[in-house]
């Protein structure tokens, strides 16, 4: 990536130039096969999720591609009910300088803003929920239902080649992943991890978001992860056969209601006493929290940064990347309701960390306490500090029991 950087002007001349001539080939995806659970079978593929990851030149004309096709599709992927996959910006070429035009107010669309219309439609009484996400999603796309919606929209079909090209979903290591290889089929899906991708996901699905909406459903989708909050348990249940139905017409289909799949019930109805989990949050009927693993993240990634073996980090430099790390965690879930419990505990466990490291190094000789001055001179970041805004107003909770992380698992008003 550096040396790509620093030849950029160069890179990017020879890019233009293969592009204009039509020589541009795109390079086959990396296959990179991710676990879906810690101790992922091998033999199972629906243990694992295949992502392709795409050579930067290739990731530069995908962007392109993208920034080209934006205005001809946008209508059919800036739906009210989608969140995720979105981009931020629209882009505007004038005199070949990229133009930032002021961001518009469908542009904002994001995990906080999905979880404030759940929250909106829970104060207009919908408190039921049927939750899903769609099946082995981005391999199960049809290409060629995709490219016949997609290129009669295009102003001209000179770049129908390149999209062709930058959706094949074949590895170059297919050879080296062993059983893992058949996650990718060539002859279906669009790579998950490529830049066009969750945009064309979302163009995709736009036939099953309008059967749903013209259903009269207030659906959340963040690609393909949705929610359908509803007023009683006979609406979600027919939300369910809405929305299989609607999926099944695209050649799309979600886990069977109640089933387990690997360690969870990703299709089901929740009571209005039920939490849910959606977009790593836990919603509860009064509040929202970070899912139980959010927490268990942080602490581990903060080990990874203050790990001493083989490196040659600075106090000033391991301060700063906890700061980074505490700092954009608690930013994420700064819509959420988190407790002042929660915030002290995510400063013990940085001042705890940075501790170790000092006594690592011989700085200290024991792992002792950090005192408020402390936090100030070392440049410590408190997440008590940063800490501002949840989307709902601060409810007093009593702590009923502890996780071994002192996370609480069980809140009610007090």
């Amino acid at each position: 990536m550096t040396y790509f950087a620093r030849n950029w002007q160069q890179k990017k001349k020879v890019i233009r130039q293969r592009l204009l001539d039509k020589s541009y080939n795109f390079t086959p995806y990396l296959g990179q096969p991710l676990k879906k659970k810690t101790h992922a079978n091998p033999y199972n593929l629906k243990e694992w999720r295949p992502i392709s990851i795409a050579t930067i030149s290739d990731r530069v004309v995908q962007r392109a591609i993208l920034n080209r096709i934006w205005k001809d599709i946008r209508k059919k992927v800036h739906t009210e009910v989608s969140f995720g996959g979105i981009r931020k910006y629209k882009i505007q070429t004038f005199r070949h300088t990229p133009k930032i035009e002021k961001k518009e107010q469908d542009d904002h669309k994001n995990v906080f803003t999905a979880a404030k219309r759940i929250v909106e439609l829970r104060k207009e009484g919908y408190h039921w929920v049927f939750e899903t996400d769609i099946e082995n999603f981005f391999p199960s796309i049809d290409r060629g239902k995709l490219f016949s919606e997609l290129f009669p929209m295009l102003r001209d079909g000179s770049i129908n080649h390149l999209i062709e090209s930058a959706l094949d979903t074949s590895v170059a290591n297919a050879a080296q992943l062993g059983p893992l290889s058949s996650l990718w089929d060539p002859t279906i899906g669009v790579p998950q991890g490529g830049v066009l991708s969750p945009m064309l996901a979302n163009f995709y699905l736009f036939e099953h978001d309008k059967i749903l909406i013209d259903a009269g459903f207030h659906l959340i989708r963040y690609v393909d992860d949705l929610v359908i909050p509803t007023q009683s348990e006979q609406q979600a249940r027919t939300a369910y056969r809405t929305c299989k139905l609607a999926l099944e017409k695209i050649g799309l289909k979600i886990h069977p209601l109640g089933l387990n799949s690997n360690g969870r019930i990703k299709t089901n109805i929740r009571a209005p006493s039920e939490s849910f989990d959606f977009l790593g949050l836990t919603f509860y009927s009064n509040s929202i929290r970070p899912m139980q693993s959010k927490f268990d993240s942080l602490p581990k990634r903060l080990m990874q940064i203050t790990e001493t073996q083989g490196r040659k980090d600075s106090l000033f430099t391991v301060i700063q990347q906890v700061n980074w790390c505490v700092r954009g965690w608690v930013k994420a879930y700064n819509f959420c309701n988190l407790s002042r419990r929660d915030l002290e505990l995510i400063d013990q466990q940085s001042a705890f960390f940075i501790r170790r490291w000092l006594q690592r190094r011989g700085i200290i000789a024991k792992i002792n306490k950090l005192d408020n001055e402390a936090y100030g001179w070392l440049g410590i970041e408190r997440a008590q500090d940063i800490f501002i805004n949840p989307i709902l107003k601060p409810v007093k909770y009593r702590i009923k029991e502890f996780t071994k992380t002192h996370v609480p698992n069980k809140l009610q008003p007090a």
